[in-house]
């Protein structure tokens, strides 16, 4: 009762004396704000602001919200009529990330001064999303040394880190754009972006771009190779020649021909030019196609710059001439295969003086066999003859035996006669 008499009694002098300076104005505290820090899109926080140690039933007050990059628009408020804390509920958009105050002041009452709080800082995460690489130049359309530029972009997102992988393995950079200086064959490959972030370091928010290629065209350089590859007649005398031209590297090589520092171009009338790229040029050996050839590859984009091969000579004594070396290989595959033949002889002869005893040897069982075979036939075809000349040899020796006793017993009997003869 008293405090609402109090108040009436300031209010009624603020009423009769608002500028005789009757009254001091009074000044607020700096009132302290406190919340989160983080924040995602769309949801729903709430921050706190308030005077500490101000006692309950004190004048009543008013907290707004605002934005230190923006004073003149409140984002939120709060009227505090018995001393109770501030309470300023804000749904979370992506103009409220950065620092936030709070200014408290008189609750319709201007002879209160207003003081502000401290800021707080606020991060407001947006989830990533759609994540994509724009090159520069295109990717299909690089050349050895440029300067290569990669920027990955999305759609939308807050406090994204980034990686960049190169075939499937981290490239080494977590910044948005990838830059590399004086291209090479060796930056040729497949490149991703992935952006990520976070919200209280729980939740986590991917996005991958679509793969882009890169492939580094290179400028000519190097060695360049002419490969001869020839062709023979009935006569086995070289007849035809084809070049084929190739340098070390290059992209998209062209190549040009010279016989003796003058250029061959198209067909004439005993060589020709084939392929699109000149790299294969067709001869006719004679006497109009001898002399010294090379070739000179350049860039398909810029013939300025060009590499060469060296000379080669082409006639047909040099093309039908037999080199020692290959006379030597020829007498040594001659030499190797005569001894291989004459081995082969000995290794024969030999062989067949050992098999020819066994052979004769085998030859002899075999008709001893077949004698033995035959005989065992015929004895089986005779056996009754034989037996019935058995049986008849059988008689005959008994009779033979008969005759024998008898002859014996007469010759005993003709003994004695002859003794008592005697006597």
């Amino acid at each position: 009762m008293e405090s609402m008499h109090v108040s009436l009694i300031l209010i009624g002098l603020s009423v009769l004396c608002p500028r005789t300076g009757a009254l001091d104005e009074h000044q607020l505290e700096e009132p302290v704000l406190y919340g989160p820090s983080v924040a995602l899109e769309g949801s729903t926080v709430e921050f706190y602001c308030e005077i500490p140690g101000r006692p309950a039933g004190s004048l009543p007050l008013l907290y707004e919200l605002y934005m230190e990059s923006n004073p003149g628009r409140m984002i939120g408020e709060h009227s505090s009529l018995f001393g109770e804390i501030g309470t300023i509920p804000l749904v979370i958009n992506t103009q409220h990330d950065g620092r936030l105050v709070c200014k408290a002041s008189g609750h319709n009452n201007t002879d209160i001064r207003s003081s502000l709080s401290q800021g707080l800082d606020l991060k407001v995460i947006v989830p990533v999303a759609n994540v994509s690489i724009i090159s520069d130049p295109a990717g299909d359309d690089v050349w050895e040394g440029q300067t290569l530029t990669l920027r990955c972009e999305k759609s939308k997102g807050t406090y994204v880190s980034y990686e960049w992988l190169w075939n499937e393995r981290p490239y080494g950079t977590t910044d948005d754009t990838l830059i590399i200086h004086r291209l090479s064959a060796l930056n040729s490959g497949d490149y991703m972006c992935v952006a990520s972030n976070q919200f209280n370091d729980t939740t986590t928010f991917n996005s991958s771009s679509a793969v882009i290629s890169v492939k580094v065209k290179e400028s000519v350089g190097g060695a360049v190779t002419v490969t001869p590859v020839t062709h023979t007649g009935r006569d086995f005398q070289v007849v035809g020649l084809v070049l084929r031209c190739a340098v070390e590297r290059g992209s998209f090589p062209h190549y040009r021909w010279f016989l003796n520092s003058t250029r061959l171009e198209g067909r004439g009338g005993f060589y020709a030019v084939a392929w699109s790229d000149g790299s294969v040029l067709s001869l006719s050996v004679g006497p109009d196609s001898a002399g010294f050839y090379h070739c000179e590859a350049s860039d398909s984009f810029d013939s300025r710059t060009s590499v060469r091969s060296a000379n080669m000579l082409i006639n047909e004594e040099v093309l039908n001439r037999v080199s020692p070396a290959a006379a030597l290989v020829v007498l040594g595959c001659f030499a190797l295969l005569s001894a291989a033949v004459m081995s082969c002889c000995v290794y024969g002869v030999v062989l067949r003086r050992r098999y020819s005893g066994k052979n004769l040897l085998i030859e002899q069982r075999r008709r001893m066999e077949i004698a033995v075979k035959h005989e065992d036939e015929e004895e089986d075809d005779n056996y009754p003859e034989t037996l019935e000349s058995y049986e008849e040899d059988a008689v005959l020796a008994d009779k033979m035996s008969d005759s024998a006793e008898e002859d014996d017993g007469s010759v005993d009997e003709t003994l004695l006669c002859e003794d008592a003869v005697s006597k």
